[in-house]
């Protein structure tokens, strides 16, 4: 009797629980670049090596990363693996405006040193001469060796006798190499005026134009390929023949005409 009552309790208390609905599943799935993907619970993932996984089965499966495509954790096993991505665009950072020309400036100074023969007391006296010259360029580079420019140079010849030149350059340069630091051929040709000249001695009262050469062995250190922010340095030697005619106190006319001979150290920079 006690049988028959406690049965049909037990049916009404299972009615109920059979008809709730199961619990979702979940599970990992690992798509692969070939073949199905595979399903379980990932129990290692190591990034750029590998991932373990283990199946429904109890198989456990360890996967190299070069044969996942992507990783999709804890999924529902009923879902349809069509998932759209949408890309986010990140907004990059200003960096270092660095301009692109196909010419650049070149300004630059340098030191010069030469030698002057003086009479005093009669005797003959060898004295160095330290001057200045500041310069500026147009210059573009031809194919991966070559540089062509031109600009203006003026130059402290002889700072007792105030003797200044002022030149019109044409500038060529043969590189030896590619690297970052780049030996370099230049020769420098123009044509130069003197200009200045002492207030207390007699009065210039012609000059004429002469050719200036300049010859160097140099290195360039370049920041970026198209030559933009390079840090250039030179050493050379000018010649210069100038010609000038001076006029005295008593109207005597005396042409003069002085051979600068000059050992050149230079540094400039291109932008």
């Amino acid at each position: 009797m006690r049988c028959i009552t406690l049965l049909p309790l037990l049916l009404i208390l299972f009615l109920p629980l059979a008809a709730q609905n199961r619990a979702e599943g979940y599970l990992d799935v690992i798509h692969l670049r070939e073949g199905e993907p595979l399903e379980g619970t990932i129990l290692e993932y190591v990034f750029q090596d590998r991932v373990v996984l283990v199946t429904a089965g109890g198989s456990v499966k360890t996967v190299p990363w070069a044969d996942i495509l992507r990783v999709n954790f804890r999924m529902d096993k009923d879902y349809v693996p069509t998932v759209e991505t949408t890309a986010v665009g990140t907004q990059d950072r200003p960096g270092e405006i660095i301009p692109r020309r196909s010419f650049l400036h070149q300004v630059g100074g340098g030191l010069s040193f030469g030698s002057n023969t003086a009479n005093r007391f009669g005797f003959s006296e060898v004295l160095t001469t330290i001057g200045g010259n500041v310069n500026y360029h147009l210059v573009k580079r031809v194919g991966q060796r070559y540089v062509l420019g031109a600009g203006l140079d003026a130059g402290l010849m002889s700072f007792e006798r105030a003797e200044n030149v002022m030149a019109l350059t044409a500038l060529g340069e043969v590189h030896l190499n590619q690297r970052r630091a780049q030996p370099f051929i230049r020769l420098e040709v123009g044509p130069s005026l003197p200009f200045g000249g002492s207030a207390s001695g007699p009065e210039i009262s012609s000059r004429q134009i002469s050719l200036l050469y300049h010859a160097a062995l140099g290195l360039e250190f370049k920041s970026t390929p198209d030559g933009w922010g390079s840090l250039v340095f030179d050493l050379g030697y000018r010649f210069l023949n100038s010609s000038f005619i001076l006029t005295t106190d008593t109207l005597d006319v005396i042409e003069r005409n002085i051979q600068y001979r000059r050992l050149m150290l230079r540094g400039a920079i291109r932008f």
